[in-house]
This record gives structure tokens, sequence and C-alpha cells, in this order.
């Protein structure tokens, strides 16, 4: 058989007995629900040197980021499950009192209590705050 390094299948298919390597530009995805479908168990984005996983996400979804994760506007959702802290500790900047949650939910949350010292409570849908804490 030959060796072909490149090979262009009838259907369409591409495949490469190396690396695929994008010198300049971009690869861009035509469908709207595009895909990357990983190896066996996981697909991962390393690092520059290839000697850790940046983002790793398993075969069952789970997602496991290197450094942390940042989302830089709207929120978190979690549909399912717990939020668990292995190690470290919740930090959270002060904001003002947002309005009552929606039925069967509260928030938790950090604010000034009117006298320089913050406050950990608690918002619950009747609009009801608990301190939980106050900045001694």
């Amino acid at each position: 058989g030959t060796e072909e390094n490149l090979i262009i299948a009838n259907d369409g298919v591409v495949s490469t007995r190396s690396s695929l390597q994008v010198v300049s530009g971009h690869i861009a995805y035509g469908d709207a629900a595009s895909r990357l479908v990983p190896g066996a168990t996981s697909f991962a984005i390393r690092n520059n040197a290839n000697s850790a996983d940046n983002l790793l996400v398993s075969d069952a979804g789970l997602v496991t980021a290197r450094a942390g994760v940042t989302i830089t506007s709207s929120h978190l959702t979690l549909t399912a499950g717990s939020v668990i802290i292995a190690a470290g500790a919740v930090l959270s900047a002060e904001i003002a009192d947002p309005a009552a949650p929606g039925a069967n939910t509260a928030y938790l949350y950090c604010r000034d209590n009117g006298a320089g010292k913050s406050q950990w409570v608690a918002r619950f849908p009747t609009g009801a705050i608990q301190v939980i804490a106050t900045e001694p």
C-alpha cells in the first residue's frame, strides 16, 4: 500500500497521517451546531508546551479547567447536582440588594450593612433578607 500523508475521500472526510497545523487564520465550522468529536476518553486543549491540559472535556461530560473559569457577563447556571469546593473559599464582592428571587429560590450574597461592614446574607422570594454573618 501507499503511504499517503493527506487523504481526501469522496465523501469529504480528510485524513492526515500525522498532525494538522493551521499556521495562520482559523478553522471554521459550517453547521449551526458544529461539533468536535473527541477520542475514546476525552478532548483536551493543551498548553503551548504540550505538557498540561488547559481545558479537558471527558467523554462523560466532565469539564476540567487548569487555572479556573471566568464568567464575564450574565451568570453560571447549574441545572443539577451541587457546587463542591474541594479546596479554597467562596469570594464575593459586596453588591446592592438584588430584587427578590423567583419562587422556591434564594440569593446568597455579600452586602454593606450601612455602617461600612460586610454582611453575608440570604434573600428569599418574599423579599425578606436573613443576615448570616456580619463583619466584626
